[in-house]
């Protein structure tokens, strides 16, 4: 029955006596509004990407200086960050290792639009952690169930560490 409730799109099955602090911590990520960072160099591509993902809900913020990064994750819950592998003299993987040094268990959807030229940058990065890469140009429906993925897997885990 748990595992048919799940297939069903259940997040979780909660079993008798309820942990109400449990209940009560998972339904205030549920009402958190979700918050993004895109980092990319190309500033129009980042207010795109910002103006499709606010129409469906998120808040966003845009990073166009890698050197930037860390500061809007310090004190600030972001779901997700979505970075650019190349971003003008800086390759992304290099600040995808600091994100990971920092803020372990954050994920990072790295993107490009080099496939070819940036072949080894996203090996490593798929190695090192990168939640996925996305080639751009993308569907943003595929970006968009990669951040439903990432909120769905964060209240599954909720429910199991508290």
């Amino acid at each position: 029955m748990v595992d048919e409730a799940k297939r069903a799109g259940a997040y979780a099955v909660l079993s008798k006596p309820l942990n109400f602090q449990m209940v009560l911590s998972f339904l205030s990520l549920l009402h958190k509004e979700e918050n993004i960072l895109v980092v990319d160099d190309d500033p129009s591509f980042g207010k795109t990407l910002k103006d499709i993902l606010v129409l469906r809900g998120y808040q966003v913020e845009t990073e166009t200086e890698p050197e930037k990064v860390l500061d809007h994750l310090t004190n600030n819950y972001k779901l997700v960050v979505v970075l650019d592998l190349k971003l003008g003299d800086v390759n992304g993987v290099e600040v995808l290792k600091r994100i990971q040094a920092k803020y372990p268990n954050k994920p990072v959807v790295m993107m490009t639009g080099y496939r070819q030229e940036m072949g080894a940058s996203i090996e490593k990065a798929n190695q090192i952690g990168a939640y996925t890469v996305l080639y751009k140009p993308f569907e943003t429906d595929a970006l968009l169930h990669l951040i439903e993925e990432i909120r769905i897997k964060k209240l599954q885990n909720s429910l199991v560490s508290t």
